[in-house]
């Protein structure tokens, strides 16, 4: 474990080992993500501005995240309820990906406040990645932008349509869309050397691969911005974070929580799944459900890139729920 802690509190998240290779789509359809119960889910973080972006903020009921990692990387997976999925911005490095639509990821080893790596990643698939040798005092004198975390990938899948500008007008714009899926892969050992003078963020007794129990401190943010007649500006944006401890201030590490890595391996045996149909006979809560016969009964399956706990219900001839399963077990 890394060494104490600068004040843990009540977020703590257990990463489990996998051995099965990930597909970076955006779709969580490998067997191991099925298997992971345990979830970083995102709320409204405090200190947001007018009624206009609390209202923004209503629309966007769904976000959470998961997490396993390898003997060689830690990936992510993140679905998003966001109705207008759209970035202008684009290109490695690019700033001001939080005055669109952007995950945020950060990384430090025990939340002292420096030399902690910050990556912002967009729906259409760009990645700026930054190294802050301390906390950042408004001036960005702190951050280091020109380095790249070696290896990062990340997949996108967007149900709906992707628009590539903030205007209202933008066809992409007047639909509503579902929101999107990300997964992110980071290398452990791009983590060991970074920044200007090849600095360890993830400590001396962090491991690469991890043993059982090494942890650093986390946190997840997605800022979105909807789409409107003017160009958005930080007024408009809605944060939304794992901690919400930090409020607003992304880059408060003391207020991080925690994540361990369990040297346990998940399954990696497929939970039974059925094919992707809608019944507007049965019961549903406006998202398409999975189908399969089973008997006398329908057995329907949660989307499993929508819902932070996959569950299944099972339904009787005439509509009645006779049972409900979470998490799905493998069957």
């Amino acid at each position: 474990m890394i060494g104490t802690i600068h004040g843990a509190g009540s977020y703590v998240y257990h990463a489990y080992k996998t051995n099965e290779r990930i597909t970076l789509d955006g779709k969580p359809d490998e067997p191991v993500w099925s298997h992971v119960n345990s979830v970083m889910k995102l709320s409204l973080a405090s200190g947001q501005g007018s009624n206009a972006v609390v209202t923004h903020a209503d629309s966007i009921s769904n976000i959470f995240c998961k997490a396993v990692w390898d003997s060689a990387s830690v990936f992510f997976y993140v679905w998003v309820d966001e109705k207008t999925v759209w970035n202008q911005r684009k290109g490695r490095d690019t700033l001001g990906f939080w005055m669109e639509n952007a995950v945020e990821i950060y990384l430090d080893d025990i939340g002292d406040n420096k030399n902690f790596m910050e990556c912002d990643l967009a729906p259409n698939g760009s990645i700026t990645d930054i190294f802050n040798a301390a906390k950042y005092s408004g001036t960005g004198n702190n951050t280091v932008l020109g380095y790249d975390i070696a290896g990062i990938a990340t997949g996108v899948w967007v149900r709906g349509t992707l628009a590539s500008t903030y205007s209202l007008a933008a066809p992409e714009n007047t639909d509503k869309d579902s929101g999107f899926g990300m997964e992110i892969k980071i290398p452990f050992a791009s983590l060991k050397q970074i920044g200007p003078s090849h600095i360890d963020i993830m400590g001396n007794n962090f491991h690469t691969p991890p043993h059982n129990n090494d942890s650093c401190r986390v946190n997840l943010f997605y800022t979105s911005c909807p789409p409107k007649a003017g160009i958005p500006d930080n007024n408009d944006r809605v944060n939304f974070a794992w901690d919400t401890d930090v409020g607003i201030d992304f880059h408060e590490t003391s207020k991080f929580g925690s994540m361990f890595f369990i040297d346990s391996l998940l399954p990696t045996t497929r939970i039974s799944r059925a094919r992707f149909e809608e019944n507007p006979s049965l019961p549903r809560k406006g998202r398409p459900l999975k189908v399969k016969a089973s008997g006398s009964h329908l057995v329907l399956f949660s989307s499993p890139a929508e819902v932070a706990e996959p569950r299944c219900r099972v339904f009787s001839a005439s509509g009645t729920c006779v049972k409900e399963l979470a998490p799905i077990s493998a069957r």
